[in-house]
């Protein structure tokens, strides 16, 4: 589920001192990567030479093949059409290998994928929508995270995992202001909406619709 995903999903952090990138709900401090293995992160030049004597010189250039065989092995993926497979190699890399960065180009590309689903993968939809709204694997970008929840939105089929999770996002970016204009009616709009175990396009059509009648029985 979309949880445990989010769970295992832990901020960018510094391969020397540990310390994440968050320093707040809206601001990402500056991580800069390892040129050879594109994997290792730092904080400063100073961490990158500690970690190069501890222990990145034995490790940057299998850290580097592994890449280089993900990347290898996507392309194979990429060329069958399958979204699904794609997917799961972008989950992995997100979750297990701890390569955000290209995960999020996998789950671009999966969710532009009409197999196996019309309209793209919602699951890659809403994976990197929340890697944009984070800035995880790629810069901070609240209004592609707002495109792409509202794309789960208008999907053909949407997936009850994908819904709820999506309902959440939007209203978080609603709260705060955040790649859209601030407002508590949608924020609450969709934190109710969260509740539902809408899964289809007639079912948000319908939670519309039931909102739309709600607030005009409120202002009469």
């Amino acid at each position: 589920t979309f949880s445990i995903y989010v769970k295992h999903l832990k901020p960018e952090r510094c391969n020397c001192c540990l310390k994440d990138n968050v320093v707040s709900r809206i601001e990402k401090s500056n991580l800069f990567t390892c040129t050879q293995c594109k994997i290792a992160k730092y904080c400063n030049v100073d961490c990158q030479r500690q970690d190069w004597k501890a222990q990145h010189k034995r490790e940057c250039k299998r850290f580097k093949q592994g890449r280089e065989f993900w990347i290898k092995d996507s392309l194979r993926v990429e060329e069958s059409g399958d979204g699904t497979s794609l997917f799961i190699m972008a989950t992995r890399l997100a979750t297990e290998i701890g390569d955000p960065k290209l995960a999020v180009e996998l789950y671009e590309k999966a969710a532009g994928m009409e197999a196996p689903c019309e309209g793209g993968h919602p699951t890659a939809m809403v994976h990197l929508a929340y890697h944009y709204e984070h800035g995880i694997g790629t810069k901070q970008d609240f209004a592609k995270a707002f495109q792409w929840y509202s794309r789960i939105l208008s999907h053909p089929f949407p997936g009850g995992e994908n819904v709820s999770p999506t309902f959440l996002g939007l209203s978080r970016l609603y709260r705060d202001g955040l790649g859209v204009a601030k407002s508590k009616e949608m924020a609450d709009k969709y934190a109710a909406f969260s509740e539902s175990n809408a899964g289809t396009p007639e079912e948000i059509a319908h939670l519309e619709h039931w909102w739309a009648k709600q607030s005009q029985q409120m202002k009469e």
